[in-house]
C-alpha cells in the first residue's frame, strides 16, 4: 500500500493546481452554472491557460490519472498472490453470506479429525505470525452424528472461560490418549472435570439453546464457504485453503499459502 500512496501522490501533483482551481470566488462545489464573474480560465500546473470551454480536455486528463491508478492498484493486489495457484493452493469463495472482509482468518475444524491435530502446531505456528490486526476464529464443525460432542464441548469450554488451556489439550487427550469423545457427559467427566469444570454445569451449557445456534450459525457458514474437508482456512470470507497432502498442500504450505493472502 506504500507504493500505492507514492504513486498516487505523483500522479496527484500535476493536476493539484487544477483541482484547486475549482473552487472560484463565489462558485460552490455541485452548483450547475458559472457565475458570470467567475475566472475565464482555469489556473495551475495544467490548468493554466485553459478556457472553461477547455474543461472536458482538463477532466479527461483527471479520467486518465484515475485510471492509471486503479490498474496500478489492481497490480498490487495481484502481486500480493504471485506465486499461488487458484484451484491449487487455494479456492475462491463464491457464496458469502457478507461481504469480504480485512484481516480475518476462520479456521474449521474438529476436535475429532486426524488431520486437525496434525495441523494445530501449524495452526499456533499461524496465530503468532499473522498481522497483530488480524482476527482469528475457530469453527467447529459436524461433517457426522460422533462430531457433534466435540463441537458442544468447544462452546461450552469457550462460554465457562477454561478454551484456552483445554483447546490443545483435548486434540492430544483425543488422538494420544486415546480419550472418549462419544458424548458430551463423557467429556465433561473424563476430561473437563480436570480443569476445575463441573460436569453437571458443563454439560448444561453444552445442551443449551445458545450452543445450538452456535451450531447452527456454523452449518450455514459451512454451506456457504462450501467447506467438504477439515482442516479448512477461510481468509477474509473471500479465499478458501485447505490443507491437502495429495495436492502438495502441505500444512506449512497452508501457513505460507495463508500469510501471502492476507498481504
Amino acid at each position: 500500500m506504500n507504493v500505492v500512496r507514492t504513486i498516487f501522490a505523483a500522479l496527484s501533483l500535476p493536476f493539484h493546481g487544477l483541482c484547486a482551481s475549482m473552487h472560484l470566488p463565489g462558485f460552490l462545489p455541485g452548483q450547475a452554472s458559472i457565475p458570470a464573474d467567475a475566472p475565464s480560465r482555469c489556473s495551475g500546473e495544467l490548468g493554466a491557460g485553459l478556457a472553461w470551454n477547455e474543461w472536458p480536455r482538463c477532466r479527461m486528463s483527471l479520467l486518465y490519472a484515475a485510471g492509471l491508478l486503479a490498474v496500478v492498484v489492481s497490480g498490487v493486489a495481484a502481486a500480493s498472490n504471485e506465486g499461488l495457484v487458484l484451484g491449487r493452493d487455494y479456492y475462491m469463495v463464491k457464496s458469502a453470506p457478507t461481504e469480504p472482509v480485512s484481516g480475518e482468518v476462520i479456521e474449521v475444524f474438529s476436535y475429532s479429525c486426524d488431520h486437525c491435530a496434525e495441523f494445530e502446531p501449524f495452526m499456533r505456528d499461524l496465530q503468532r505470525r499473522v498481522p497483530s490486526s488480524t482476527t482469528v476464529t475457530l469453527m467447529p464443525v459436524v461433517f457426522r452424528p460422533g462430531w457433534e460432542a466435540t463441537a458442544r464441548a468447544f462452546y461450552a469450554a469457550q462460554s465457562l472461560g477454561v478454551l484456552g488451556v483445554t483447546h490443545d489439550r483435548l486434540f492430544d487427550a483425543i488422538h494420544k490418549d486415546h480419550q472418549s469423545a462419544s458424548s458430551i457427559e463423557v467429556l465433561a467427566k473424563q476430561f473437563y472435570a480436570d480443569f476445575g469444570v463441573k460436569p453437571d454445569q458443563f454439560v448444561a451449557v453444552a445442551k443449551s439453546s445458545a450452543t445450538s445456534e452456535a451450531l447452527h450459525r456454523d452449518y450455514a457458514l459451512m454451506s456457504a464457504f462450501a467447506i467438504d474437508r477439515t482442516p479448512t482456512l477461510i481468509v477474509n470470507r473471500k479465499y478458501r485453503v485447505v490443507v491437502d497432502e495429495s495436492k502438495g498442500l502441505t500444512s506449512a504450505k497452508a501457513v505460507e499459502v495463508v500469510l501471502k493472502l492476507l498481504q
